[in-house]
């Protein structure tokens, strides 16, 4: 499920996930929650995940990093997954 994840956050098809898709993906996710944030909150929350995520310093999330990242957050990645899961069926 974790792959889905990458997959449904990376739209640039290079194999990484860089820090504007992260920002749109993030965005994505909380406003669907109902949350309203800054841009500029936004804009910090994206940076320090990326700067975390981004384990080589290579300016782009690899799948095995981005992996790597939400196995810490159990929890999370069940939320999101489930989310994914059912936004992937109604596209599809």
């Amino acid at each position: 499920m974790i792959f889905l994840l990458f997959h449904i956050s990376h739209v640039l098809g290079n194999g990484q996930i860089d820090r504007s898709e992260l920002q749109e993906s993030l965005r994505n996710e909380i406003e669907s929650t109902g949350i309203h944030i800054t841009e500029e909150k936004l804009h910090h929350l994206t940076a320090s995940l990326f700067d975390k995520a981004d384990g080589d310093g290579d300016g782009g999330i690899c799948f095995d990093e981005f992996k790597t990242e939400l196995e810490k957050y159990p929890d999370v990645v069940d939320k999101l997954t489930s989310r994914s899961v059912t936004l992937f069926h109604m596209i599809d």
